[in-house]
């Protein structure tokens, strides 16, 4: 295998199981979701219940879910408070936690009338697609997935952004 090859399966591999770093240094697809799961359990079950005072996490947890599978995807509130049973009030302070707390982003489209721009609803990406990919419980090869387009536009977006925060000397 030559080196493109190698560099192109490790990128995949990123897409898929995310970048944090115990998950990368674990050989084993089971134990990569494993950590991906321990990581998610603790920040959801713990920080996110304390933070909101929430006594049943169902709501947040559909709304996390909802977000995943809209990746990439104008934000559909209206279809975000059916999966979650939270108005679009409480669906915008959540989102902004999530921001806050680096799990997902907001981007608003480009428009060149900026009106427009304001007016219309957000993509959302996650800032690891292998906590993405843990919530909707799909690790399978990107080639054969039908979201493979948008955890390809994820994983631009995630490029994109460690950009923007590393120091350019």
């Amino acid at each position: 295998m030559n080196s493109e090859e190698e560099l192109n399966n490790y990128y995949l591999e990123y897409l898929t199981f995310g970048g944090y770093p115990q998950v990368v240094l674990e050989e084993q697809k089971r134990e990569k979701v494993s950590v991906l799961k321990n990581i998610y359990n603790t920040y959801f079950l713990r920080e996110v219940k304390d933070v909101f005072g929430l006594v049943d996490n169902y709501k947040l947890g559909n709304l996390i879910k909802g977000l995943s599978l809209q990746v990439g995807n104008l934000v559909d509130y209206k279809e975000l408070g059916v999966l979650s049973d939270l108005d679009q009030k409480t669906i915008k302070k959540y989102l902004v936690f999530l921001e806050e707390t680096f799990i997902c982003s907001r981007i608003r489209p480009y428009f060149t009338n900026k009106r427009v721009e304001i007016q219309r609803n957000p993509k959302v990406y996650f800032l690891d697609t292998g906590v993405r990919n843990y919530i909707i419980g799909n690790f399978n090869s990107i080639k054969t997935r039908k979201d493979a387009g948008f955890l390809l536009e994820n994983g631009i977006y995630q490029q994109a952004v460690k950009r923007e925060l590393t120091p350019q000397f």
